[in-house]
């Protein structure tokens, strides 16, 4: 799992993915399978295509569901941003619902990152009205350290930004 998530940062992407498949194939641990899954969704999105890496994600919130909720909402704001690359924007919109809720009951990133995601699919859906809110909610991801290694959620937090006229902090984020 390391070696794969290290090779993701690097941007060695098919090293990335055949690493995550082995580990993949060799795990028992059912957390740790999960893991792998969102992973392996997350390296998905830029070398393969989004409906791939969106059978990856959901199968990872399932997992993860009643063992992480705050990993599997994550895992949902993931392939919520999927069905928003493919312009399904109403299922788009669902399943960042359903991350959002999810992603409540555990407070920080989680919340955090589906409120943003939320806010995309919202704007794209002409619910503009409560777009200021959740990027609210989303701000203190420019705090920590929460989008250092995680190249599409600093991105897309970037992009909130502007919709909500701060183009000072997306600059920041993208810094």
């Amino acid at each position: 799992q390391g070696a794969g998530f290290n090779a993701y940062l690097g941007g060695r992407l098919a090293d990335a993915t055949r690493l995550l498949d082995d580990a993949l194939e060799r795990t028992t641990n059912p957390l740790q399978a999960a893991e792998l899954r969102r992973l392996r969704g997350q390296v998905e999105i830029p070398v393969g295509t989004p409906s791939a890496a969106r059978e990856h994600l959901l199968a990872a919130a399932r997992a993860f569901e009643p063992i992480d909720p705050g990993r599997a909402a994550l895992a949902l704001a993931d392939a919520a941003a999927t069905l928003t690359m493919e312009g399904h924007h109403g299922p788009a919109l669902e399943t960042a619902e359903q991350a959002h809720a999810l992603a409540k009951e555990t407070g920080g990133l989680p919340a955090q990152a589906s409120a943003m995601i939320l806010a995309g699919a919202a704007a794209l859906c002409g619910q503009s009205e409560l777009v200021p809110t959740l990027v609210q909610q989303a701000k203190p991801l420019l705090e920590g350290q929460a989008l250092a290694g995680n190249h599409w959620l600093a991105a897309a937090f970037a992009l909130s930004r502007t919709w909500v006229d701060e183009d000072v902090e997306a600059r920041r984020a993208i810094r």
